[in-house]
């Protein structure tokens, strides 16, 4: 099965709404960049209950949950997610990459890196994470 916005043209990408991005697809970036920006940031998957899928990626920052829409609990994300069986889990960096990078170009994933870059950073200009 092929993720969400997997289908896109990196120039879509580029003119696509960040917060959907990083709410689909691309949440493994928004991790991903988080966890660059707070090197204490945990890494964290809603899976299903038998562990093998990545229906959602966040970070936790001193213990506080947080995604592309800023900080906010994991049942906030299960209910985004339409399903509240999904399992909180530990994610290890090299197996997100594993799971998602196989499925983007190299062009889509810097053209989701820069929308998704852009956003958290006038964000946090905005509030302090």
């Amino acid at each position: 099965m092929k993720p969400p916005f997997s289908y896109l043209t990196p120039d879509e990408i580029k003119n696509y709404d960040p917060t959907q991005l990083g709410a689909g697809g691309f949440c493994f970036l928004v991790a991903e960049l988080l966890k660059t920006k707070y090197p204490q940031a945990e890494l964290w998957r809603l899976t299903n209950q038998e562990g093998t899928t990545y229906h959602h990626v966040f970070v936790r920052i001193d213990g506080r949950e947080c995604d592309i829409k800023g900080f906010r609990s994991v049942d906030d994300m299960r209910f985004d997610l339409n399903d509240p069986s999904l399992v909180e889990e530990r994610a290890d960096a090299r197996a997100i990459q594993d799971f998602f990078h196989p499925h983007y170009s190299p062009e889509q994933l810097a053209a989701a890196r820069a929308v998704v870059g852009v956003f958290l950073t006038a964000r946090d200009n905005k509030t302090t994470l």
